[in-house]
């Protein structure tokens, strides 16, 4: 995880394209150290929505698995910021090649980019604590 962040906290102000496909792969990475040191299968060709939703239930940050509204308030924004990223990366970002056409219509300042980077390393940070 720590070689993914870096590479995108690089790419911010350089390349938010990049820095917003990056921001997928430190969420990714993490997921995947996660289920990795947990013993838990994953397919390799698993998206990241997959991956989020595989570890997710083995947390237990499913808001329906909690009983206090606090917490379901921050489990619901936790899968928000894990779907949002994924969306990010798989629509706008640098991954999957882009047309001309579409390279201007889809914008992603360095503030998005940033945006997307620290909430990624936020989430994934808490992931990795768990294991410890």
């Amino acid at each position: 995880m720590q070689i993914e962040i870096e590479r995108a906290l690089r790419q911010i102000d350089k390349d938010p394209y990049a820095a917003a496909q990056f921001a997928g792969n430190v969420l990714e990475a993490s997921l995947k150290a996660y289920l990795d040191q947990k013993g838990k299968a994953y397919k390799n060709g698993n998206t990241l929505a997959d991956l989020w939703k595989r570890a997710s239930d083995e947390i237990g940050l499913r808001p329906a698995d909690l009983d206090n509204k606090d917490l379901k308030m921050i489990a619901s924004g936790l899968t928000h910021v894990g779907h949002g990223i994924a969306h990010l990366r798989n629509t706008r970002s640098a991954a999957h090649g882009k047309s001309e056409g579409q390279m201007h219509r889809i914008i992603i300042k360095p503030r998005h980019a940033r945006l997307a980077v620290h909430a990624a390393h936020t989430v994934s940070a808490y992931i990795l604590e768990l294991l410890e």
